[in-house]
């Protein structure tokens, strides 16, 4: 029998739908506190990738759906409020601005 090895956090519904799909016995287990919020970072990386994967704009959608599922468990997982983020979001964008004007940085010349 062959095995794929995958190592990340899945939907609590994904063993269920691998096994009603006959597409075989999933091995998973729950993590703790500690290990939870180490997976649910990386998460976030991996569904940043997808998004920049997408071709259409359904596809963009829908990953941004998963984008939205792992920063809400973020939240949750590091008991922050949504107020909390907003406020931070707010703050960087009047001191930093947001990306209204694309800007692209090319480079920063300094005197050497």
């Amino acid at each position: 029998m062959a095995s794929t090895l995958y190592k990340k956090l899945i939907r609590d519904h994904i063993p269920a739908l691998i096994q009603s799909q006959g597409s075989g016995i999933p091995s998973f287990f729950s993590l703790d506190e500690r290990g939870f919020r180490v997976a649910v970072k990386k998460k976030l990386i991996e569904e940043a990738k997808e998004v920049f994967e997408a071709r259409t704009k359904q596809g963009i959608i829908e990953e941004l759906g998963d984008v939205l599922e792992v920063i809400d468990a973020l939240i949750e997982a590091f008991d922050i409020s949504l107020q909390e983020v907003k406020t931070s979001q707010q703050a960087k964008r009047e001191t930093r601005g947001g990306f209204e004007k694309r800007l692209f940085l090319l480079s920063v010349e300094t005197e050497s």
